[in-house]
């Protein structure tokens, strides 16, 4: 018998998503270790649920968004890194660039940016942050990115915006945007079976996503009609955010609210995707999400969903052949269109397509194995 082949190490690290981030290992870790020899390590946030698709989870200790504890976790991400050995380090956070770099420098592995956000407009156009800060962060961050273009190998985008928002990244980028994989099983919608209709909010809960939007259109909309029932499924990364959500909501008993202060997995977020009859996108206009598509967006399509959807051209357009929204104008809602559209509209009458993983996940195996082919040709060279 032959020796086994060694597997290839690759590292996929953030520091507040999940270590089973839906991207990081569903998606990129999952394709990879499908394709290849490859040995995957995921570095995150800690979350309780299954670890899945053979990739070994890391877990950092729990840090606030604004914490000493969170600017020392780059240091604990580097101890794993230096205990793991990659051969190829995916950064998905800019916060971990400093430390890809040093891996780079001292253990010659390849380095690849997933650029998940265009981090300078979030930091300056979101309220993540202290307004007396934003202005500083933003620029430090671009400016560190900017930094070390040299020695990143290659930069995976997240959203074909950031083509022409960020310019460092030319030529050495590649497109791989955050479509959803496709479900297992046909998906049933048989609309009020309960008597009710369910409308779903997922992902982060904030103001810049939309939440209080799609809490006061479920008020509304149940003031007319008091079978609407509103299920909010994220997290809230802003304790004083979070505490608002749960006061705007205390006193709505059809309006329900799963993770809040905790980090939810992504399968309860699908399953509840599932179980509803109609979804809402309600992201208020801002820069840092103009141009970007959300990532709720492809998965409310990819489970065809009807969708409850801010007058944003862009996305409008995305949902027009199936078709898949009715277009809302939250600030001034037509509470009673509304309504008779989601009873009498025909949605799906057209198969969803062009929204799932599998259209994006070849371009990105064929990059991994050649920036991989080329370091080991250099190695033999040697």
């Amino acid at each position: 018998m032959g020796q086994e082949l060694k597997k290839i190490k690759i590292v996929v690290a953030s520091i507040l998503k999940p270590a089973n981030d839906v991207r990081m290992c569903s998606k990129l870790g999952k394709s990879l270790v499908d394709s290849g020899n490859f040995e995957l390590h995921s570095i995150g946030a800690h979350i309780h649920a299954n670890a899945s698709h053979a990739i070994t989870l890391y877990f950092l200790p729990a840090c606030k968004r604004i914490s000493w504890k969170r600017v020392l976790q780059p240091l604990r991400v580097f101890k794993l890194l230096w205990r793991i050995k990659p051969q190829l380090v995916i950064v998905a956070t800019h916060e971990l660039l400093w430390v890809g770099v040093l891996m780079k420098i001292l253990t010659r592995c390849k380095l690849v940016y997933d650029v998940q956000e265009n981090y300078y407009r979030n930091i300056l156009f979101t309220n993540a942050f202290p307004k007396l800060l934003r202005y500083v962060l933003a620029l430090y961050v671009r400016g560190k990115e900017i930094i070390v273009t040299p020695w990143v190998d290659h930069f995976v985008l997240a959203e074909r915006c950031y083509q022409q928002e960020l310019s460092f990244v030319k030529p050495k980028y590649i497109t791989i945007e955050n479509k959803v994989e496709a479900p297992v099983h046909k998906i049933y919608r048989h609309h009020n079976t309960d008597g009710n209709i369910k409308l779903l909010f997922t992902g982060t809960l904030a103001e810049s996503t939309g939440v209080f939007y799609a809490i006061n259109l479920a008020k509304k909309l149940h003031a007319c009609n008091n079978a609407v029932r509103l299920k909010l499924v994220g997290y809230c990364s802003q304790p004083n955010t979070c505490d608002a959500i749960n006061e705007s909501i205390k006193e709505c008993s059809f309006i329900s609210l799963t993770g809040g202060y905790g980090l939810v997995s992504h399968e309860i977020i699908l399953d509840a995707i599932e179980q509803a009859d109609f979804g809402i996108i309600a992201y208020p206009a801002n820069p840092s999400t103009a141009n970007k598509i959300p990532t709720k967006l492809y998965e409310y399509i990819g489970y065809a969903l009807p969708i409850l959807l801010i007058s944003h051209a862009p996305w409008v357009r995305m949902c027009e052949p199936y078709p898949a929204c009715i277009a809302v104008d939250f600030n001034n809602p037509d509470v009673s269109s509304i309504l008779e559209h989601m009873q009498n509209k025909n949605f799906y009458a057209v198969a969803p397509a062009h929204v799932y993983w599998h259209e994006e996940c070849v371009p990105f195996i064929n990059l991994i194995h050649k920036l991989l082919n080329q370091d080991l040709k250099l190695k033999m060279n040697n």
